[in-house]
């Protein structure tokens, strides 16, 4: 894991924050990142301690973007690359986005 990937999440998470905060204005919404060997996990949680729901996985090695298929694995199929200009159109509040 390089510093311009490091770099580059913690840019695309603020981004997502943004979301998740416009969308749960009534709620303190917090993406907290986990990182693995492969995979780095974002989690949302409501109050950033309690309550953690996987929200997203990050391929480490190339960037993609994955949606949760439970919370500990990454669904199979890339919604979005965290390098590509447009890759805000790939999440929403919720996550990823379905194929």
């Amino acid at each position: 894991m390089d510093n311009n990937f490091k770099e580059t999440l913690e840019s695309f998470i603020a981004e997502c924050q943004t979301l998740v905060t416009d969308k749960y204005k009534v709620y303190s919404n917090v993406l907290l990142v986990k990182y693995g060997k492969k995979y780095a996990k974002i989690v949302t949680s409501r109050d950033g301690v309690n309550g953690e729901s996987a929200w997203a996985f990050i391929n480490i090695s190339n960037g993609d973007i994955l949606k949760p298929a439970s919370w500990s694995a990454p669904a199979k199929h890339a919604r979005g690359n965290i390098y590509n200009d447009n890759r805000m159109q790939s999440v929403d509040a919720y996550g990823p986005n379905y194929l």
